[in-house]
C-alpha cells in the first residue's frame, strides 16, 4: 500500500513542458495573459492612471512575452514575462523610469498563481526550466524542499511556489512535511 501511495505522489508531481515555439491549442495566449493581468487586481500588475503632486502619470504594460507552458499536478500553467513602465508626468520633458519586469505564472484559466519581480530580459523555456541565456532562473519541475517552501529567488526576492505540493510555513517550522503518510 505504501508503495502505491508513493507511486501516486511521484506521478502527480510529473512535469511536462512546452516552449513558446510549440503548437498551442490557445493561439490567443498573449491576449489571455493581458486580460489575466487586468483581472488580477494586483497593483503592480495592473495598468492605471493616477495623479501625484498635481501631475498626471500612467503605469502601463509595455511588453508581455509568452514563454511556454508547464504541465504539473494535472494542470497546465502558462509562463510569461512582462514589463511595466511608469510614465513621465504628462507634458514633462524628462524621460520615464526604466520600468519594472516580472516573471508570471498563470493557471489554465489565465489567473495569476504566482509572480516575481525581476528585470525584464530575454527569457526562454528549456523544458520546464526558465532561463536567460544559459543561466537558470527557475526550475518549475523541482521538488526540492526549500523551493517548495520558499519559492524561487528572483533578483533579491522570492517568487512564491504555486503548486499543490507547496510546504506551508507551519509544516516547515514543525517538520510536518517530513512525516510519512
Amino acid at each position: 500500500m505504501r508503495i502505491l501511495v508513493a507511486a501516486l505522489i511521484a506521478f502527480s508531481s510529473v512535469v511536462f513542458a512546452g516552449g513558446a515555439d510549440e503548437a498551442t491549442s490557445t493561439p490567443s495566449v498573449v491576449a489571455k495573459m493581458v486580460q489575466g493581468l487586468a483581472d488580477s487586481k494586483i497593483d503592480e500588475l495592473t495598468s492605471k492612471t493616477y495623479t501625484y503632486e498635481g501631475q498626471e502619470y500612467s503605469y502601463h504594460l509595455k511588453i508581455i512575452d509568452y514563454l511556454g507552458t508547464v504541465q504539473r499536478d494535472g494542470h497546465r500553467y502558462t509562463i510569461g514575462a512582462a514589463k511595466f513602465i511608469r510614465s513621465s508626468a504628462k507634458g514633462s520633458q524628462y524621460p520615464p523610469a526604466r520600468g519594472h519586469g516580472f516573471v508570471l505564472v498563470f493557471d489554465d484559466a489565465y489567473r495569476i498563481v504566482t509572480h516575481g519581480r525581476m528585470d525584464y530580459g530575454d527569457y526562454h523555456m528549456t523544458g520546464d526550466v526558465l532561463k536567460s541565456a544559459e543561466t537558470t532562473i527557475a526550475d518549475f519541475g523541482t521538488t526540492d524542499l526549500a523551493t517548495r517552501h520558499h519559492g524561487w529567488l528572483l533578483d533579491s526576492a522570492f517568487m512564491p511556489y504555486p503548486f499543490a505540493d507547496k510546504i506551508s510555513d507551519a509544516d516547515w517550522e514543525s517538520g510536518g512535511f517530513r512525516k510519512k503518510p
